[in-house]
């Protein structure tokens, strides 16, 4: 997961056989948004949030690192999809001699970068799957 942006700017790679896989999924967009909404529905219900994503199912805990690797211990994958961008090279303008940040100016950032995870959240879960991911998140959420 650690990465450096070497330039702001867009990241696109689309070839013409993963543009023929995306356009085959949207055949099939409808059925995984209703199942999507199931899970997230649930997700909501157990841990007591709103996320209304489609994309990811994130939840707060108080070290995601430790947590990530807790979990992936009891077979359950999770990520940190969230960095600070004012900590990446690129936007730090120290080299300018200028400072236009303190690292205490973005403390709720900074709070983002070591407490979100994301959970599982696909349309390939099963009811097994799901219960498995709430009985051990449940234990970390903050």
């Amino acid at each position: 997961w650690e990465r450096t942006i070497k330039f702001p700017g867009w990241k696109m790679y689309l070839n013409s056989t993963q543009a023929y896989i995306a356009n085959e999924n949207f055949k099939k967009y409808s059925r995984k948004l209703e199942i999507l909404k199931r899970i997230k529905k649930y997700y909501n219900d157990q841990f007591g949030y709103n996320n209304t994503s489609n994309h990811l199912y994130r939840v707060k805990v108080k070290n995601n690192k430790e947590v990530l690797k807790k979990l992936k211990n009891k077979g359950i994958v999770t990520g940190i999809h969230y960095k600070c961008l004012h900590n990446h090279p690129v936007y730090n303008y120290k080299f300018n001699k200028m400072q236009y940040h303190r690292k205490s100016q973005f403390r709720k950032s900074e709070l983002e970068e070591q407490q979100t995870l994301s959970i599982p959240f696909h349309e390939g879960l099963n009811h097994w799957d799901i219960e498995n991911v709430v009985k051990n998140v449940k234990k970390y959420i903050i």
